[in-house]
């Protein structure tokens, strides 16, 4: 025991008060690196979630666009095929269609209003003689039973 009070003054004597300021300012250093790091890792794992949050923002307007331009054609689709049919009845007069046609005819007319009421920019006074004409020989040829 009197060896271990031994070494312990010898120490202190070697390092001095100028010694003992050096190692606690150096395990200070130690500690002052260590918590550095900590919080540079934290905000390196920060900055790396926000790149992810911007990224998903970005992926959503970009699919938003993508979902907006697939509405946009889908509907001028649909106009397409309103206006070729209603000059296939007019061109045809004795209206030899099925009731299919009609009906799917019918519901891109549905479709295509829709669009259209939703988006109030998008030209719509395209279709809208040619869908009465639709709905007219549509109607007749139900009641006098012309459906091929």
């Amino acid at each position: 025991m009197e060896s271990a009070a031994n070494e312990g003054v010898t120490l202190v004597q070697f390092f001095g008060a100028a010694g003992v300021a050096a190692v606690v300012a150096g395990v200070f250093g130690l500690l002052t690196l260590l918590i550095n790091r900590y919080w540079s890792k934290k905000d390196e794992k920060s900055g790396k979630l926000k790149e992810i949050q911007d990224s998903i923002q970005k992926m959503d307007e970009q699919l938003a666009a993508h979902i907006e331009a697939d509405d946009e054609r889908y509907a001028v689709m649909c106009r397409t095929r309103i206006l070729r049919f209603a000059d296939e009845l007019i061109n045809e007069p004795k209206h030899l269609h099925t009731k299919g046609q009609f009906d799917q005819t019918l519901s891109d007319i549905t479709d295509y209003d829709l669009y259209c009421s939703a988006h109030p920019k998008f030209k719509n006074e395209l279709t809208l003689r040619s869908a009465e004409i639709i709905r007219n020989i549509y109607d007749e040829c139900a009641r006098e039973h012309k459906f091929l």
